[in-house]
């Protein structure tokens, strides 16, 4: 009992913000396009309009990958002089990375009025403000198992730029015998019974309407 109501919450999210990751890239593509357009300040800030022009049309669609179709309209010759130079560097993951930051930050948010609980990095504590309540990161040993188990509602996030896979979390919240809002893809449709064994959504609208429907049924 002590542990369900610790557990128990009504929705839960465990896994990375990627805030980390997100600001370390946003650091190099900085660095990089400041030192392609000459090295001074006026080209640092003129790759980050860029870059939030990038970011801002991608949270507009925020289930349609668009940061790799938008770099090559807005950023073709830095690609290429990158291309040339570091030819081992897929400088899309750089912005596709904080696009998914964004997108795992919003759908969390959008959640807010459901009291959510997040398990994971420190970057999560940036949506305290906005009611979701930042629970630490989950242990290691069976916090986790129990995480999955005693919340109503867990949530799946993928990230942005992965639309073709399923992620471990469903498995591991399936094993577990809790109840999941998937990410939809199809991959996840042709591997199992969508509203029988989980259910999944596509927009951020949808989420919001089974999450409110699946804690009142």
């Amino acid at each position: 009992g002590e542990e369900r109501e610790r557990y128990g919450v009504s929705v839960a999210h465990v896994g990375s913000s990627m805030d980390a990751q997100a600001r370390h890239f946003e650091a190099s593509y900085l660095k990089a396009y400041r030192a392609w357009r000459g090295g001074t300040p006026e080209a640092e800030s003129e790759g980050r309009v860029i870059m939030d022009e990038i970011l801002a049309a991608q949270r507009a669609e925020p289930c349609r990958y668009m940061v790799d179709t938008l770099m090559r309209e807005r950023l073709g010759g830095f690609m290429a002089a990158m291309a040339e130079r570091r030819p081992e560097l897929d400088i899309t993951n750089w912005l596709a990375e904080i696009a998914a930051r964004d997108k795992r930050l919003d759908m969390m948010r959008r959640l807010a009025r459901f009291d959510p609980h997040v398990w994971g990095d420190p970057g999560w504590q940036a949506l305290e403000a906005h009611g979701v309540s930042y629970r630490g990161r989950a242990a290691h040993g069976d916090e986790l198992t129990k995480i999955y188990a005693a919340a109503q509602v867990q949530i799946d996030i993928g990230r942005i730029y992965q639309s073709d896979i399923i992620t471990m979390r469903v498995f591991d919240v399936l094993a577990c015998g809790g109840f999941l809002l998937a990410e939809h893809s199809e991959a996840l449709a042709s591997s199992f019974e969508l509203g029988v064994e989980l259910v999944s959504w596509r927009t951020p609208e949808e989420l919001e309407e089974k999450v409110a429907y699946y804690l009142e049924n």
